[in-house]
């Protein structure tokens, strides 16, 4: 299974890239604040059969449509609704990690019956409860930022490998949360601290537990608000839980994604 060419979608406010592979199960996913719908190009091939897999450019994000107005989690949560009416998909699982697990639990909130089952990763319960060092990483030169982010995402192990710096320069080629991003302001918006009991989907939560950007007390968080959740740690990861150990995440969506059929 794999990407292959670009789709669009019409939605109210204009088109939204994405891609597809596989058939089943619709599992649509959420990128980062810095990713783009090609962030789980290497996730994808491990997924199994059974699942339909839905990468998407939010909007202001490369191929999809631009937002002249500030905009909230919430409007972005909307949007992910939207795009749902668009592929006429009534309910899906929603995976999100990072700004997207941000995402993919506003879409939990505000959508719940488009929600079959929620797959949270290195996502913050509330941008308030960020360090001030995570806060202020957008602000650093774009170089010092790249650096710095890898150090953040990648174990020391693997950051000895030229390959994953090469990868993180790719990955992070277009600058989209920037200090002045509408994106950046919209993360600003984000708490579902108080609202985490009016989540009923089955919920996984995949954390690092080196993460310095998201540490994994986040997770812990929301597994004690969420009813139906189930917390699993990955030891040694880092913010970059579903790149650099890639298959073993695969492996835990599979197995969940699976579990809960939509119709079951």
């Amino acid at each position: 299974m794999g990407f292959e060419s670009v789709r669009f979608a019409d939605v109210p406010l204009g088109k939204v890239a994405y891609y597809e592979a596989g058939t089943g199960e619709p599992l649509l996913l959420h990128h980062g604040g810095e990713g783009s719908k090609t962030q789980y190009a290497a996730v994808v091939p491990h997924l199994a059969e059974g699942i339909h897999a839905i990468s998407f450019d939010q909007r202001d994000v490369a191929d999809s449509f631009r937002s002249a107005d500030p905009y909230t989690m919430a409007d972005l949560a909307d949007d992910s609704a939207r795009l749902l009416d668009a592929l006429g998909i009534d309910k899906a699982h929603i995976l999100g990690t990072s700004f997207g697990g941000a995402l993919a639990l506003n879409v939990a909130v505000r959508h719940p019956d488009r929600v079959r089952t929620l797959t949270v990763a290195v996502a913050p319960v509330t941008s308030a409860a960020l360090s001030e060092s995570t806060r202020r990483l957008t602000e650093l030169p774009r170089e010092e930022f790249v650096e710095a982010f890898a150090r953040a995402a990648f174990s020391d192990e693997a950051l000895r490998d030229p390959n994953t710096m090469a990868f993180v320069r790719r990955a992070m080629s277009a600058v989209v949360m920037g200090q002045d991003s509408h994106r950046r302001a919209a993360i600003e918006t984000h708490d579902v601290s108080a609202q985490l009991a009016s989540i009923t989907a089955p919920t996984l939560l995949l954390y690092g537990s080196d993460d310095p950007l998201v540490p994994v007390e986040h997770g812990q968080r929301l597994a004690a608000g969420i009813r139906d959740s189930e917390l699993v740690v990955f030891e040694a990861a880092r913010h970059g839980l579903f790149s650099e150990f890639k298959e073993r995440a695969a492996g835990h969506v599979n197995a969940f994604v699976l579990a809960h059929p939509l119709s079951g």
